[in-house]
């Protein structure tokens, strides 16, 4: 049996394109943070720099790595890339950031600072390391890398590469950090 559809199409009628988020601001959830999963190779990496780290005799209870030379760190919780949400505005009609509108953070923790971390070379990197793991009560920071960066043109490729046994390495105290935190906030 034959049911016919319930909204009749008439071939002389047009339909005009309506589009109900025009000329509104849309806000779009994002999510900030590291979750704690590692992909297997930030494992890796880890992995060897502990080893390094403990062959040296370096203790590694107060020492945390991470993959980009800057990081949030939360002051209260000493938690490194907590985890909250982010609200952007985005322009209906074009899809872009508003500007003029503000982000609201969800979840976000109150003392929440940006750490860059400083390169430093030294004669020797597993004592400079254990002077500061003596030496801190939150702990120390330590970025580790290793990327192979190639320019699309040229065939040129430059590798990126820090851990705890290169020339340089790129480190922060966390009790430095919050110090210069209390101080630029007064």
């Amino acid at each position: 049996m034959y049911i016919p559809t319930l909204i009749p199409q008439y071939p002389y009628i047009k339909f005009k394109k309506v589009n109900i988020f025009e000329g509104k601001t849309i806000y779009e959830k994002r999510s900030v943070g590291n979750d704690g999963e590692l992909l297997d190779w930030q494992k890796e990496l880890i992995t060897k720099n502990r080893n390094l780290l403990l062959d040296n005799q370096v203790p590694i209870n107060k020492i945390r790595f991470v993959f980009q030379p800057s990081f949030e760190y939360d002051v209260d919780k000493n938690v490194i890339n907590p985890i909250y949400d982010v609200m952007i505005p985005i322009d209906g009609e074009t899809g872009k950031v508003k500007k003029e509108h503000p982000e609201i953070s969800i979840g976000r923790p109150h003392n929440l600072i940006c750490v860059p971390l400083f390169t430093h070379k030294v004669e020797n990197n597993y004592d400079f390391i254990k002077h500061m793991v003596k030496n801190t009560k939150r702990g120390i920071v330590i970025f580790i890398i290793e990327e192979e960066y190639g320019e699309l043109f040229s065939g040129y490729s430059e590798k990126h590469h820090f851990s705890v046994d290169t020339e340089y390495i790129c480190l922060i105290n966390l009790d430095d950090a919050v110090e210069y935190y209390k101080f630029d906030t007064l």
